[in-house]
């Protein structure tokens, strides 16, 4: 089946950029989800990403609680360079937290860094973190060379993320397809993709539980009207 993900660059736009780099980003995904968080007065919201004031301060203007826990850290990771890709150590050894559920849950690029036979019982796992209409965003690349380490993800704004990258060092992409993740997110359905200019894909699902016939088939069409990627320290619109 033809997914409608791509979208036409808006004329006169120049080409996005070849390889993943640190700077700010639009976020469409980031902006639907906090959309729905600020509409449906959720509560809690857990973020596997590194400890940031600027994300727990603009979180906390959207829910009561933000849990933090940086994954990559948390398992003995280190950012910068490596000669190989990180792995994350199976998923039934990684401590997560124990007092959900959450109304959304912030995945970032880890996907990337598990094993693709962990990935179910990650999902399973984080099944659990969920109730009905949890939400799940995550940001994953089909074609985009990534770095050795998770990327640092720093909200600074709805619709911005600001993009540390801690080396230059790059791998093959993961060739992870929406189609893909989404066959592995069992109990959750997809909501929104966003086909994002620096050619990574931010995917929104949200928690239905273990039922299949409550999943739809696809994603909704996101758009990212046409949005441009920024430079470290560039100037915000």
């Amino acid at each position: 089946m033809r997914w409608p993900f791509s979208h036409p660059k808006p004329r006169g736009e120049p080409p996005g950029p070849t390889r993943l780099e640190s700077g700010v980003h639009r976020a469409p995904g980031l902006a639907t989800l906090c959309d729905g968080l600020a509409g449906e007065k959720a509560r809690s919201v857990l973020d596997f990403g590194p400890s940031s004031t600027e994300n727990v301060e603009f979180l906390s203007r959207l829910v009561e609680r933000v849990q933090i826990q940086d994954l990559f850290r948390s398992c003995g990771g280190t950012y910068g360079a490596r000669a190989e890709i990180y792995r994350f150590p199976a998923v039934e050894r990684i401590a997560l937290p124990e007092d959900g559920p959450y109304d959304a849950i912030l995945l970032w690029d880890l996907l990337h860094y598990f094993e693709p036979s962990q990935i179910p019982p990650l999902v399973a796992r984080l099944g659990r973190l969920s109730c009905p209409g949890s939400r799940v965003l995550l940001i994953a690349s089909a074609k985009v060379p990534i770095p050795p380490t998770p990327v640092q993800f720093k909200i600074a704004g709805r619709d911005r993320l600001v993009y540390r990258v801690a080396t230059d060092q790059r791998l093959p992409p993961p060739q992870l397809t929406p189609r893909q993740i989404e066959k592995l997110f069992r109990g959750f359905a997809p909501l929104r993709l966003f086909q994002l200019r620096n050619g990574l894909q931010e995917l929104l699902f949200v928690y239905r539980g273990e039922d299949p016939e409550q999943q739809p088939s696809t994603f909704a069409r996101g758009s990212t009207g046409g949005s441009r990627d920024l430079p470290a320290g560039g100037r915000l619109p």
